[in-house]
């Protein structure tokens, strides 16, 4: 699928920001928009308080696509997730960017070129959302988070990388963070002669 950005695209960061390791780590102080236990909690008696503090409230998967991977992909040049229903009853996030852009600064990636200037490339994530959430696929135009860690000589991220659906949500969304900064530092590399 190929979608058209404006004449407003951002550019991607500096070299600087890019080779900097600390920006490609998920943003932990990010605004939070699910239920403060605390806040909901603190009228009631201390037994009670601490039983339903120590339980999970239901997360907003959205957010917490947002909160852990807006940063590392705005860091590469990305617009932030839009969100929405999956046909298959799942919750995307597609982070777009132009297409000439992302390939002039990441050259390894599989990543086809589009004959319109104007063309974005969309790196999308997949979680199926309910009581058992579990992120379902990571894509770069197509191509899985298993084939883009190859495809990049990073064949050493390919365990981690085919781990994450049977991880716990959040800790699946810091584990990809992490995935997609070594993925694409490495394609950003592959530049230099």
């Amino acid at each position: 699928m190929v979608f058209v950005m404006g004449d407003d695209a951002r550019d991607l960061p500096s070299e600087v920001a890019r080779e900097d390791p600390a920006l490609l780590r998920p943003n932990r102080d990010a605004a939070d928009t699910s239920p403060d236990p605390e806040k909901a909690t603190s009228a009631m008696p201390g037994l009670a308080r601490q039983a339903v503090g120590a339980m999970s409230p239901p997360a907003d998967v959205g957010a917490l696509v947002c909160a852990a991977l807006n940063e590392v992909m705005e860091g590469i040049g990305f617009a932030p997730a839009q969100l929405g229903p999956d046909p298959d009853g799942l919750v995307s996030a597609i982070f777009c960017t132009g297409n000439n852009a992302l390939l002039a600064a990441y050259p390894g990636l599989p990543v086809p070129v589009y004959p319109d200037a104007r063309a974005c490339s969309d790196f999308t994530v997949a979680i199926g959302a309910g009581r058992d959430a579990r992120l379902v696929e990571a894509r770069l135009e197509g191509e899985d988070l298993e084939r883009l860690v190859v495809a990049v000589g990073r064949d050493d991220l390919l365990p981690a990388a085919s781990a994450l659906d049977q991880m716990l949500l959040e800790d699946a969304l810091s584990d990809l963070a992490v995935l997609i900064g070594e993925v694409f530092a490495t394609a950003a590399a592959a530049r230099c002669p």
